[in-house]
């Protein structure tokens, strides 16, 4: 299975595994759209939510804290994503840190 992982850094990179291989099972996982890709969806830790330290980033239009992976659908499965490293980039808005008490030196746009 091809997924894409956006890291906190920002850096989109594809990876290969068996199946699911990418989901850590300490983690709740969310699952959101991938706007204007319905064969897509993105998973994230949905307890980074409200985490009191987080960096996010919007991606194709949707608000999401980093990292998070992005992998293809077949009705309730999930498949290879198919996406371009490059149309995940140009789709992925610049990091921040979206609450009042930031990370002691980081700035609210990374």
């Amino acid at each position: 299975m091809r997924a894409i992982k956006v890291d906190v850094d920002g850096t989109v990179t594809a990876y290969d595994g068996e199946e699911d291989f990418w989901m850590d099972e300490d983690t709740v996982w969310a699952e959101g759209p991938y706007k204007g890709e319905i064969n897509h969806a993105v998973y994230y830790d949905d307890e980074a939510m409200f985490a009191d330290v987080q960096v996010r980033a919007t991606l194709s239009g949707v608000d999401y804290p980093l990292p998070c992976w992005i992998v293809g659908i077949f009705g309730e499965d999930t498949a290879d994503a198919t996406l371009s490293l490059e149309k995940v980039i140009a789709d992925l808005g610049p990091r921040r840190y979206p609450l009042l008490d930031h990370p002691k030196g980081a700035s609210a746009v990374a």
